[in-house]
């Protein structure tokens, strides 16, 4: 919501940063322990879904496990339309977490009967960048790790 903000899901995401000595001037908000405080637990999909946001159009069919996939095989293959998939994904969920930073702010107005003015829940921004879904069906089909091996 803030210019000064960024979420995440999940605090091993940005682990990395303190680990690298990264300094960040913005304030860090883990939406995976705000949201189950409100009730919703789960992975980021499932929490998604339990607010009628869930992914559409072939992006359902993309998980973390399978981000590593394309990772993968991006670099055995340097096949471009695999990077950019994975950076298609990615930018669902930059897309999302704003929506559901807006959904959990709300929620804990209103539990806590604060006299403040909720915040708008805009439509959802168009993903810039396509994935190619033909690829990700082809990669489906052999999941296998030792399958990457063979680039």
């Amino acid at each position: 919501m803030g210019k000064r903000s960024f979420y995440t899901w999940g605090f091993y995401w940005f682990s990395a940063f303190l680990y690298f000595g990264i300094k960040l001037d913005q304030t860090h908000l883990d939406l995976r322990y705000i949201l189950s405080a409100l009730g919703f637990s789960g992975g980021l999909k499932s929490c998604e879904e339990k607010l009628g946001i869930g992914r559409k159009g072939g992006y359902e069919d993309i998980d973390g496990y399978f981000a590593v996939v394309l990772w993968q095989y991006y670099k055995k293959t340097k096949d471009i339309k695999a990077l950019e998939t994975l950076i298609s994904y990615n930018i669902e969920d930059v897309l999302n977490l704003d929506y559901l930073m807006r959904v959990a702010y709300n929620k804990n107005i209103s539990l806590l009967s604060l006299k403040t003015n909720p915040v708008p829940l805009r439509e959802k921004a168009e993903n810039p960048l396509k994935a190619d879904f033909g690829l990700v069906s082809f990669l489906k089909k052999r999941t296998c790790w030792s399958w990457f091996k063979k680039f």
